[in-house]
């Protein structure tokens, strides 16, 4: 039997999670898939407790590699999957019970090149599943292609570009050579938007398939640091030059400007946790992304604006900064309240 979807699950140091994501995988009602596990270099019982998981399941497939992040892991397991179709799943977060067999289905009958889903946010501290609050425009999405097809995705919310919303057929990708930018944080926001741009077919499903779990402590892209922020700063880039080379119209590139607000603030507030001249060369990139700042949430636009004028990128950054140490207090709080 042809194998349909690669699963492919970059992993590090995970041994707390990777058994709930494995067994969320196995026991799906589908027979045609395999699962491909990158270890990225694990220092605990990751690679040991995958080991034993592919001894009892002939559809796992274990790769050992040095450490070198996210991106590496999951392109050395695009480059040995054998599947028609290709899924990534991060090793902490796990899929929706009985719903491969639907995307699979889905797959089959209509062949497109990108299939995009939906997910629930999964949080540790109380167990509870909360959907999205995004819903997929079925009308708008199903048949556009290029900028439509962006329109469709974030013209009426915030989308979320997590590459485990989509999956996408191999030989596309291949052809495409749409590989992730490997030694950066954010690269969702760099690889999304162009396997969406660039596809011929484009189906999404209201189908809540992936669990993200929330609250992990460990998880990186909650640390700051020098490199968070200059690669927060890298995806803006990114996403900007792809914009330039590709012509979009002025509508689109507001549009996909306004997607890149949560970055843009976060980038601006967690400069403050860096160094005096870590922070000025930072924010010195960032002025000339002023623009995204008029895509931040309506009550915020006016005040956002003004203080730019009033104290230049540097009040409103530390604003920001107060406003996001204040967040985390509340919810550290409320986290702790529960316990």
């Amino acid at each position: 039997m042809a194998v349909q979807i690669s699963v492919i699950i970059p992993a590090y140091n995970v041994e707390k999670y990777i058994i709930k994501c494995l067994d969320s995988i196995v026991r799906q009602n589908v027979a045609n898939i395999e699962v491909i596990v990158v270890d990225d270099g694990s220092k605990d019982k990751t690679l040991n407790i995958c080991q034993e998981y592919a001894e009892a399941n002939s559809c796992i497939k274990i790769i050992s590699k040095e450490n070198g992040g996210q991106s590496s892991a999951r392109n050395l397991g695009i480059r040995y999957a054998v599947g028609e179709y290709l899924m990534f799943v991060d090793s902490d977060d796990f899929l929706e019970k009985n719903t491969l067999l639907k995307i699979a289905k889905v797959l089959s009958d209509e062949k497109p090149d990108v299939l995009v889903g939906n997910y629930n946010n999964y949080y540790l501290n109380s167990g509870e599943k909360i959907p999205s609050g995004y819903t997929l425009n079925l009308d708008q999405l199903n048949g556009a292609t290029g900028e439509e097809a962006l329109k469709a995705l974030i013209n009426n919310a915030t989308y979320d570009w997590y590459p485990w919303l989509m999956i996408v057929r191999n030989e596309y990708l291949l052809q495409k050579k749409l590989f992730f930018v490997e030694d950066h944080f954010f690269e969702d926001a760099i690889w999304s938007p162009q396997i969406v741009y660039y596809a011929k077919k484009i189906i999404g499903i209201n189908v809540r398939f992936y669990n993200y779990v929330r609250n992990r402590a460990e998880a990186t892209t909650s640390q700051i640091s020098k490199k968070m922020c200059e690669d927060k700063m890298n995806a803006i880039v990114h996403t900007d030059i792809f914009m330039r080379e590709n012509h979009f119209s002025n509508d689109l590139r507001n549009v996909m400007y306004g997607n890149l607000n949560h970055i843009y603030v976060s980038l601006l507030a967690d400069s403050w946790h860096l160094s005096k001249s870590d922070r000025e060369s930072l924010l010195n990139a960032a002025k000339n992304y002023r623009k995204i700042l008029l895509y931040s949430p309506p009550k915020y636009q006016t005040i956002l604006y003004y203080m730019w004028k009033v104290c230049g990128i540097k009040g409103v950054s530390w604003l920001l900064c107060k406003r996001a140490d204040w967040v985390r207090k509340k919810i550290n709080k409320l986290q702790g309240d529960k316990k």
